[in-house]
């Protein structure tokens, strides 16, 4: 795992977080937002399950309980599997990931 504090700036989660707005429609406030949102749920299971953060770094920068991570990352493990739909939307999330990573 890896031992830093998400940085909003690395161009990975940068990449992220611009796919997850242009998959939901939203703003990207919806991500940093204080309450448990989709988008914010969407982003602690990619950033934790395929990015390899630690729950504590995740909740120190996505106003979420380092506890209940592993919660999220848990039910989105099983709705990916369980979910034609979700995987999707995570394969375009990875995908612009890669492509925004490639380019930069």
């Amino acid at each position: 795992m890896k031992i830093v504090i998400v940085n909003h700036d690395q161009p990975e989660v940068a990449a992220m977080h611009q796919a997850i707005v242009n998959l939901f429609g939203c703003d990207v406030r919806s991500i940093y937002s204080i309450t448990d949102t989709p988008q914010k749920k969407l982003a602690v299971f990619i950033l934790s399950h395929f990015m390899g953060y630690s729950a504590k770094d995740i909740a120190g920068s996505y106003i979420i309980s380092y506890c209940f991570v592993p919660t999220v990352v848990k039910k989105h493990i099983e709705a990916y599997a369980a979910s034609e739909a979700i995987r999707k939307d995570v394969m375009y999330i990875l995908d612009f990931i890669e492509m925004h990573h490639e380019a930069a």
